[in-house]
């Protein structure tokens, strides 16, 4: 007799039918469960390819384009295929192979889990982590604005950048979405270059006002289009997205203290 798992069922009663979970959708057109891209929503099963977990984790590892997705939660998922689930347990091992740990996570946070603020957690790692904590609030903030944003992470971000942040609204932790509990190595890795980057001399740019504006645009854009030849978490790279949206950030918060 298999164990019940408390985080699946619990997920299954306040999960309506329809409802999207990232970029999936999870329907109950019999006694089990099809779960398939939200894209493929009306598409008739049989145009799309039936797989399993382990082929559907290997399927969603890479984006559109065939890059390797380092941070799963990433928007990017292709679409194509569906997965059969006729128990709970196998539902669980689906979402599992797109998302790990995703409906786990938000049962913890429903159950009321401890959160830690991005100092806090800096505070305990060591090796190339090790100085992050020195980060300002300032920097913690645009750091995880520019790694957290819904155009770069489906999750919805629970721990607080800087110790000033209110807490998470609860309420919103009972439905079936996609929460972050504590900063992932993405954006340790990016805290990393923030850390740096306040190290480097610094120039001072003097621009129009009028002209914040353009750039703050032509550089959202292009952190939405870089290159099928880039990696993600290459952060060296001129055309990384999160290296523009922390560049973005940055010029931001530098305007809004001149104003």
């Amino acid at each position: 007799m298999n164990a019940s798992n408390p985080a699946i069922d619990a997920f299954i009663e306040r999960l309506p039918p329809g409802r999207t979970f990232g970029e999936v959708i999870v329907n109950r057109p019999d006694a089990g469960f099809d779960v398939r891209h939200r894209q493929d929503e009306k598409t008739a099963p049989d145009d799309l390819e039936l797989i399993d977990p382990e082929q559907l984790r290997l399927r969603t590892a890479s984006d559109r384009a065939g890059r390797y997705r380092p941070l799963r939660s990433a928007p990017g998922l292709r679409s194509g295929w569906r997965a059969r689930a006729d128990t709970p347990a196998e539902l669980w091992r689906v979402l599992n192979a797109v998302y790990p740990g995703a409906v786990g996570d938000w049962y913890a946070a429903r159950q009321g889990e401890k959160l830690l603020s991005y100092r806090q957690f800096a505070s305990r790692q060591s090796g190339m982590f090790r100085n992050l904590a020195k980060l300002s609030e300032a920097q913690a903030r645009r750091t995880a604005q520019a790694c957290c944003d819904e155009k770069r992470c489906l999750k919805q971000r629970l721990w607080p950048a800087a110790e000033s942040e209110p807490p998470p609204d609860r309420e919103s932790r009972q439905a079936p979405v996609m929460v972050c509990l504590e900063p992932c190595s993405l954006l340790m890795e990016l805290a990393r270059r923030e850390f740096r980057l306040g190290q480097e001399p610094t120039v001072a740019l003097q621009l129009p006002e009028p002209e914040i504006s353009p750039i703050l645009t032509a550089l959202e854009t292009l952190a939405r289009s870089f290159p099928e030849s880039s990696r993600v978490a290459d952060f060296s790279a001129p055309t990384a997205p999160h290296r523009l949206a922390l560049l973005r950030e940055r010029i931001l918060a530098q305007a809004e203290r001149k104003t």
